[in-house]
């Protein structure tokens, strides 16, 4: 959703929804049509979103959530990191070579990519297939 200025936030001290009901409900009808549902990290620290369905009926699963979090800042706390539901962060090689062998995101995926650029973006979309 945009704001009457075309922006998304406005970078204020806290986070605020602006958006009515109703496109909540189309937010929510999309997802559940979605496999998956993609944020950056930004998003992810900012809001602690759980990218759900909530809104709506939901037959079947959940979908997939996918976080580009170059650098694995993505709290243990927040609910991509600590719910049930499936969530996979994309880092950098050398960030997935850093946390091997250690417990991250609540055993949650992590996968390491080249970079998250363009050519990062064809090697994470090639995982999720």
């Amino acid at each position: 959703a945009l704001d009457l200025n075309g922006a998304v936030d406005d970078l204020a001290a806290t986070s605020k929804r602006f958006t009515c009901a109703e496109s909540l409900d189309l937010v929510h009808r999309l997802r559940r049509e979605s496999d998956a549902v993609g944020i950056g990290v930004g998003t992810a620290l900012r809001d602690d979103p759980s990218l759900t369905v909530r809104r709506v009926p939901l037959e079947g699963k959940q979908p997939l959530r996918v976080v580009w979090d170059n650098s694995l800042r993505t709290p243990d706390s927040s609910l991509l990191s600590s719910d049930e539901y499936e969530t996979q962060f994309f880092c950098t090689e050398s960030t997935s070579a850093a946390v091997a062998g250690r417990t991250r995101c609540r055993g949650k995926f992590v996968r390491g990519v080249r970079s998250l650029g363009a050519e990062g973006l064809r090697e994470a979309l090639a995982y999720l297939k």
